[in-house]
């Protein structure tokens, strides 16, 4: 298995004290007094695949959305 930077995700939002794939089951977010509905899943970015620094592909044969595709639909 490879390491992959957090920056490479690029997330909007990011959750900390949680299992694994908690968001998964999320319906609804509370952020202060904001609340926000979860209508779908967002599809995965290719950014992940790019060096951030550089913006070249990263080495690994298009990992990690190859992995994500298989294992996160």
């Amino acid at each position: 298995t490879h390491k992959i930077a957090m920056e490479r995700f690029r997330g909007n939002i990011v959750l900390d004290g949680l299992e694994p794939y908690a968001e998964d089951y999320f319906s609804q977010l509370q952020i202060g007094s904001v609340t926000f509905d979860v209508v779908k899943a967002c599809s995965r970015c290719k950014i992940t695949t790019l060096d951030q620094a550089s913006g070249q592909p990263c080495p690994g044969d298009g990992q990690p959305l190859k992995a994500l595709t298989e294992t996160r639909r």
